[in-house]
């Protein structure tokens, strides 16, 4: 399969109390077409800024990023073309709304900015492929749950047809019965519009549930690479302690 992201040596370090702190170090794997992979580590492993380095949030000190889109010269995170093939999706999903816009807007906004228009039937198809009726398109933010705020975000992130999706702890912030449908809802749009994709999270259960090859991040390093079949045979330590932490939480 052709590879659609390639991160080389990335590292990163801030600053803290006049000293830099390493947070990322010589990080370096690659996303094919159609993959998920999973990335996954105990709080403070690095996974949140690396996944921010490849969105382009944040630059990094050492190493390259590129995402290759097809034809032409592979895209940089500093790239203004990047955010018509990268989509991020985030823990707590109402950080991403403004009270002043409707979800019909929400929904557009990116389309608009790339100069894409969408049809009101595609729209509605896609609204009604992620378990929500057209009625909510009309709607503000705070008329919907969580759960349904999360349905929204996954749709605008799959509705420009990106080539690849950040999946940022998408589930954390939710109830253990919405948790199951949002991640039942991530296969089944991966099946009808595929794209590539990058799942964060210290959550084994539904990095397992959703993924194809999983990465485990220990104090900015990759330490392991695991399909999900096989994380009860790890041998790095970080993993063995990840997984003791799902068990005793």
């Amino acid at each position: 399969m052709r590879r659609i992201l390639t991160v080389e040596h990335a590292g990163k370090s801030f600053e803290s109390e006049g000293r830099r702190i390493p947070v990322l170090k010589d990080v370096s794997f690659s996303v094919s077409e159609g993959e998920m992979l999973g990335i996954v580590g105990l709080s403070g492993c690095g996974k949140s800024t690396l996944l921010s380095v490849v969105a382009g949030l944040i630059e990094p000190d050492t190493g390259t990023v590129s995402l290759s889109v097809g034809e032409g010269i592979p895209l940089s995170p500093t790239s203004p073309e990047l955010y018509r093939y990268v989509q991020l999706v985030v823990q707590e999903p109402s950080e991403m709304f403004s009270p002043r816009m409707t979800i019909g807007e929400f929904l557009c906004e990116p389309l608009r900015s790339l100069g894409l228009r969408q049809e009101d039937r595609h729209l509605e198809e896609l609204f009604a492929s992620v378990g929500l009726d057209a009625d909510l398109l009309s709607a503000r933010p705070h008329m919907l749950s969580g759960g349904q705020l999360q349905r929204v975000v996954l749709a605008r992130a799959f509705l420009s047809a990106p080539k690849l999706i950040l999946y940022d702890e998408p589930t954390s912030a939710l109830d253990v019965i919405t948790q199951a449908q949002i991640l039942e809802l991530i296969r089944e749009l991966r099946k009808k519009r595929p794209s590539a994709g990058i799942f964060v999270s210290h959550d084994l259960a539904a990095v397992q549930s959703v993924v194809d090859r999983i990465l485990v991040m220990s104090e900015g390093c990759i330490v392991e690479e695991l399909a999900p079949s096989e994380l009860t045979r790890a041998k790095h330590p970080a993993t063995r302690r990840l997984l003791d932490a799902q068990l005793t939480g």
